[in-house]
C-alpha cells in the first residue's frame, strides 16, 4: 500500500479509496509494531473497516450501474 504523507489538515475523506488509503497507511504503521494483542485488535478493526468500504463502494456501483440502465444512459 502507499504511505499517506498529508498533514492532519489535509486528510478530506469524500469518497471510499481516500477511506482505503487511510486505513492502508495505517494498517502499515500498525504492523510495524510489536506483535501483541493491541496490534491484533487495532489490525482486525482495520481490516473490518476495509471490508465495509469495500462493500459500501461496491454497491455503490452496482446501483450506480443500475440507475444508468434503467435511464438508457451506459
Amino acid at each position: 500500500g502507499r504511505r499517506l504523507n498529508a498533514r492532519v489538515d489535509d486528510v478530506q475523506l469524500r469518497s471510499p479509496a481516500d477511506v482505503l488509503a487511510i486505513l492502508e497507511s495505517e494498517l502499515g504503521a500498525v504492523l510495524a509494531l510489536e506483535p501483541g494483542i493491541a496490534r491484533a485488535r487495532t489490525v482486525t478493526a482495520i481490516a473490518a473497516a476495509a471490508l465495509k468500504t469495500l462493500e459500501v463502494s461496491e454497491l455503490e456501483n452496482r446501483l450506480r450501474a443500475l440507475e444508468d440502465h434503467l435511464t438508457g444512459a451506459a
